[in-house]
Protein backbone atom coordinates (compact mmCIF):
# COMPACT_ATOMS: atom_id res chain seq x y z
CA UNK A 1 0.00 0.00 0.00
CA UNK A 2 1.27 3.39 -0.86
CA UNK A 3 1.97 5.68 2.15
CA UNK A 4 0.15 8.99 2.50
CA UNK A 5 2.26 12.06 2.54
CA UNK A 6 1.97 14.34 5.63
CA UNK A 7 1.03 17.87 5.03
CA UNK A 8 3.34 20.51 6.28
CA UNK A 9 1.79 23.42 8.15
CA UNK A 10 1.04 26.19 5.86
CA UNK A 11 3.15 29.25 6.26
CA UNK A 12 0.50 31.33 4.69
CA UNK A 13 -3.13 31.92 5.39
CA UNK A 14 -5.06 33.33 8.35
CA UNK A 15 -3.59 31.10 11.05
CA UNK A 16 -0.04 31.85 10.10
CA UNK A 17 -0.82 35.50 10.00
CA UNK A 18 -2.20 35.48 13.54
CA UNK A 19 0.91 33.70 14.78
CA UNK A 20 3.14 36.28 13.17
CA UNK A 21 1.18 39.16 14.69
CA UNK A 22 1.47 37.83 18.32
CA UNK A 23 4.04 39.85 20.30
CA UNK A 24 7.15 38.08 21.41
CA UNK A 25 6.97 36.70 24.94
CA UNK A 26 3.17 36.41 24.99
CA UNK A 27 3.14 32.90 23.74
CA UNK A 28 3.97 31.44 27.17
CA UNK A 29 2.49 31.50 30.69
CA UNK A 30 4.63 32.56 33.67
CA UNK A 31 5.93 29.80 35.87
CA UNK A 32 3.52 28.67 38.53
CA UNK A 33 4.17 30.25 41.95
CA UNK A 34 6.54 32.89 40.59
CA UNK A 35 4.15 35.69 41.48
CA UNK A 36 4.68 37.16 38.02
CA UNK A 37 1.50 38.35 36.38
CA UNK A 38 0.73 37.44 32.90
CA UNK A 39 1.19 40.28 30.44
CA UNK A 40 -1.93 42.29 30.11
CA UNK A 41 -3.48 40.67 33.20
CA UNK A 42 -4.49 43.64 35.40
CA UNK A 43 -7.85 42.46 36.63
CA UNK A 44 -6.55 40.56 39.68
CA UNK A 45 -3.55 42.80 40.61
CA UNK A 46 -3.45 43.93 44.29
CA UNK A 47 -3.14 47.67 44.97
CA UNK A 48 0.24 48.77 46.34
CA UNK A 49 0.47 48.95 50.16
CA UNK A 50 1.11 52.35 51.68
CA UNK A 51 4.55 52.84 53.13
CA UNK A 52 5.36 54.29 56.58
CA UNK A 53 3.84 53.78 60.08
CA UNK A 54 0.41 52.35 60.38
CA UNK A 55 -1.89 52.31 63.40
CA UNK A 56 -5.02 53.73 64.90
CA UNK A 57 -6.03 57.16 63.66
CA UNK A 58 -5.40 60.12 65.95
CA UNK A 59 -8.31 61.07 68.23
CA UNK A 60 -10.27 64.08 67.17
CA UNK A 61 -12.91 66.25 68.78
CA UNK A 62 -13.89 65.47 72.37
CA UNK A 63 -11.54 62.48 72.58
CA UNK A 64 -8.62 64.70 71.61
CA UNK A 65 -9.52 67.26 74.27
CA UNK A 66 -9.78 64.56 76.94
CA UNK A 67 -6.43 63.11 75.93
CA UNK A 68 -4.80 66.55 76.06
CA UNK A 69 -6.31 67.25 79.49
CA UNK A 70 -5.05 63.91 80.82
CA UNK A 71 -1.56 64.59 79.47
CA UNK A 72 -1.56 68.02 81.12
CA UNK A 73 -2.72 66.48 84.42
CA UNK A 74 0.11 63.98 84.31
CA UNK A 75 2.64 66.72 83.63
CA UNK A 76 1.32 68.74 86.58
CA UNK A 77 1.43 65.65 88.80
CA UNK A 78 5.05 64.96 87.87
CA UNK A 79 5.98 68.60 88.40
CA UNK A 80 4.27 68.71 91.80
CA UNK A 81 6.01 65.49 92.84
CA UNK A 82 9.38 66.94 91.87
CA UNK A 83 8.69 70.17 93.76
CA UNK A 84 7.56 68.24 96.86
CA UNK A 85 10.66 66.05 96.73
CA UNK A 86 12.87 69.14 96.42
CA UNK A 87 11.16 70.79 99.41
CA UNK A 88 11.53 67.66 101.55
CA UNK A 89 15.19 67.36 100.59
CA UNK A 90 15.76 71.03 101.48
CA UNK A 91 14.03 70.65 104.86
CA UNK A 92 16.05 67.54 105.68
CA UNK A 93 19.26 69.29 104.67
CA UNK A 94 18.45 72.28 106.88
CA UNK A 95 17.52 70.03 109.82
CA UNK A 96 20.72 68.02 109.49
CA UNK A 97 22.74 71.22 109.24
CA UNK A 98 21.11 72.65 112.37
CA UNK A 99 21.76 69.44 114.31
CA UNK A 100 25.40 69.40 113.25
CA UNK A 101 25.83 73.08 114.08
CA UNK A 102 24.17 72.60 117.47
CA UNK A 103 26.44 69.64 118.27
CA UNK A 104 29.49 71.64 117.25
CA UNK A 105 28.39 74.61 119.37
CA UNK A 106 27.77 72.32 122.34
CA UNK A 107 31.23 70.79 122.05
CA UNK A 108 32.82 74.23 121.80
CA UNK A 109 30.80 75.54 124.77
CA UNK A 110 31.74 72.60 126.99
CA UNK A 111 35.38 72.85 125.94
CA UNK A 112 35.41 76.53 126.96
CA UNK A 113 33.83 75.73 130.34
CA UNK A 114 36.33 72.96 131.05
CA UNK A 115 39.38 74.82 129.76
CA UNK A 116 40.55 75.74 133.29
CA UNK A 117 40.16 72.24 134.70
CA UNK A 118 36.46 72.31 135.67
CA UNK A 119 34.10 69.44 134.79
CA UNK A 120 30.74 69.91 133.09
CA UNK A 121 27.85 67.42 133.37
CA UNK A 122 24.09 67.25 133.04
CA UNK A 123 23.29 65.18 136.15
CA UNK A 124 19.95 65.98 137.77
CA UNK A 125 17.19 64.26 139.71
CA UNK A 126 14.07 63.39 137.75
CA UNK A 127 10.78 65.18 138.28
CA UNK A 128 7.10 64.68 137.50
CA UNK A 129 6.98 67.42 134.89
CA UNK A 130 5.83 71.02 134.80
CA UNK A 131 2.78 71.62 136.94
CA UNK A 132 3.21 68.32 138.82
CA UNK A 133 6.68 68.72 140.33
CA UNK A 134 5.78 70.74 143.43
CA UNK A 135 6.08 68.50 146.49
CA UNK A 136 6.14 69.15 150.23
CA UNK A 137 9.39 67.42 151.15
CA UNK A 138 11.73 66.92 148.17
CA UNK A 139 15.06 65.11 148.50
CA UNK A 140 17.97 64.96 146.05
CA UNK A 141 20.54 62.33 145.16
CA UNK A 142 22.60 64.67 142.96
CA UNK A 143 24.79 66.97 145.05
CA UNK A 144 24.68 69.88 144.49
CA UNK A 145 21.20 69.57 142.96
CA UNK A 146 20.38 70.72 139.43
CA UNK A 147 16.74 69.73 138.99
CA UNK A 148 13.95 67.52 140.23
CA UNK A 149 10.74 67.88 142.20
CA UNK A 150 10.83 70.94 144.43
CA UNK A 151 8.95 73.16 146.86
CA UNK A 152 6.23 75.48 145.67
CA UNK A 153 8.18 78.62 146.69
CA UNK A 154 11.44 79.66 144.99
CA UNK A 155 14.50 81.14 146.69
CA UNK A 156 15.38 84.71 145.69
CA UNK A 157 18.69 85.69 144.07
CA UNK A 158 21.40 87.03 146.41
CA UNK A 159 24.17 86.00 148.77
CA UNK A 160 23.33 83.59 151.61
CA UNK A 161 25.08 82.48 154.77
CA UNK A 162 24.71 79.23 156.67
CA UNK A 163 22.26 80.97 158.99
CA UNK A 164 20.05 82.25 156.15
CA UNK A 165 20.44 79.25 153.83
CA UNK A 166 17.17 78.34 152.05
CA UNK A 167 16.19 74.65 151.64
CA UNK A 168 17.34 72.83 148.51
CA UNK A 169 13.74 72.57 147.31
CA UNK A 170 13.49 76.35 147.04
CA UNK A 171 16.88 76.64 145.30
CA UNK A 172 15.90 74.02 142.72
CA UNK A 173 12.67 75.93 142.08
CA UNK A 174 14.81 79.03 141.42
CA UNK A 175 16.83 76.99 138.89
CA UNK A 176 13.58 76.13 137.14
CA UNK A 177 13.00 79.87 136.74
CA UNK A 178 16.37 80.27 135.03
CA UNK A 179 18.49 81.38 138.01
CA UNK A 180 22.02 80.09 138.64
CA UNK A 181 23.17 78.70 142.02
CA UNK A 182 26.85 79.15 142.88
CA UNK A 183 27.93 76.81 145.68
CA UNK A 184 31.04 77.11 147.84
CA UNK A 185 32.40 75.42 150.98
CA UNK A 186 31.63 77.31 154.20
CA UNK A 187 35.39 77.66 154.76
CA UNK A 188 36.09 79.41 151.43
CA UNK A 189 38.82 82.07 151.73
CA UNK A 190 37.46 85.59 152.15
CA UNK A 191 38.89 86.99 148.91
CA UNK A 192 37.40 84.16 146.85
CA UNK A 193 34.06 84.60 148.58
CA UNK A 194 34.07 88.31 147.77
CA UNK A 195 34.77 87.47 144.11
CA UNK A 196 31.71 85.21 144.06
CA UNK A 197 29.56 87.81 145.79
CA UNK A 198 30.49 90.28 143.04
CA UNK A 199 28.77 87.97 140.58
CA UNK A 200 25.43 88.75 142.22
CA UNK A 201 25.94 92.39 141.23
CA UNK A 202 27.32 91.66 137.75
CA UNK A 203 24.38 89.37 136.98
CA UNK A 204 21.84 91.03 139.23
CA UNK A 205 18.65 89.07 139.72
CA UNK A 206 20.04 85.83 138.24
CA UNK A 207 22.51 84.42 140.79
CA UNK A 208 22.33 82.81 144.22
CA UNK A 209 25.60 82.37 146.17
CA UNK A 210 25.22 79.64 148.78
CA UNK A 211 27.49 77.80 151.23
CA UNK A 212 27.29 73.98 151.14
CA UNK A 213 28.91 71.79 153.75
CA UNK A 214 28.72 68.63 151.58
CA UNK A 215 30.49 70.21 148.60
CA UNK A 216 33.66 68.28 147.72
CA UNK A 217 35.10 70.78 145.18
CA UNK A 218 36.39 74.33 145.51
CA UNK A 219 33.38 75.89 143.80
CA UNK A 220 30.40 74.74 141.74
CA UNK A 221 27.58 76.24 139.72
CA UNK A 222 24.26 74.66 138.77
CA UNK A 223 21.49 75.58 136.36
CA UNK A 224 18.42 73.51 135.46
CA UNK A 225 19.97 70.16 134.38
CA UNK A 226 23.48 71.64 133.92
CA UNK A 227 26.39 71.63 136.37
CA UNK A 228 29.99 72.87 136.52
CA UNK A 229 32.34 71.49 139.20
CA UNK A 230 35.73 73.17 139.68
CA UNK A 231 38.50 71.56 141.77
CA UNK A 232 40.15 74.97 142.20
CA UNK A 233 38.62 78.42 142.41
CA UNK A 234 37.92 79.66 138.85
CA UNK A 235 35.80 82.80 138.80
CA UNK A 236 36.07 83.14 135.00
CA UNK A 237 34.67 79.64 134.44
CA UNK A 238 31.80 80.34 136.86
CA UNK A 239 31.05 83.65 135.10
CA UNK A 240 31.08 81.91 131.71
CA UNK A 241 28.66 79.28 133.02
CA UNK A 242 26.31 82.01 134.29
CA UNK A 243 26.38 83.82 130.94
CA UNK A 244 25.66 80.59 129.10
CA UNK A 245 22.78 79.19 131.16
CA UNK A 246 21.02 82.04 132.97
CA UNK A 247 17.39 82.62 131.97
CA UNK A 248 17.32 79.18 130.28
CA UNK A 249 15.02 77.45 132.78
CA UNK A 250 11.88 75.65 131.59
CA UNK A 251 9.52 77.87 133.59
CA UNK A 252 9.19 81.40 132.22
CA UNK A 253 8.11 83.92 134.85
CA UNK A 254 7.21 86.66 132.35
Amino acid sequence: MAQKKRRRPSTSGPTAARAKDRPSGLDRDPPEGSGEASPGDTGNASPPRPRGRTGSPKPTGRAARLAAAEAARRRRSRRNALVAAAVVAAVVAVAVTLVLVDRRDTRERIAALEAGGCTYDTRADGDAGAGRNHVSNPTYEVDPPAGGDHLGAAASPGTYTEASLPPDGQVVHALEHGDIAVWHPPSMPEDELRALEDLTFTYEGDVLVLPRASLDVAVAATAWHDRLLCPTFDRDAIARFIETYRDKGPEDLE
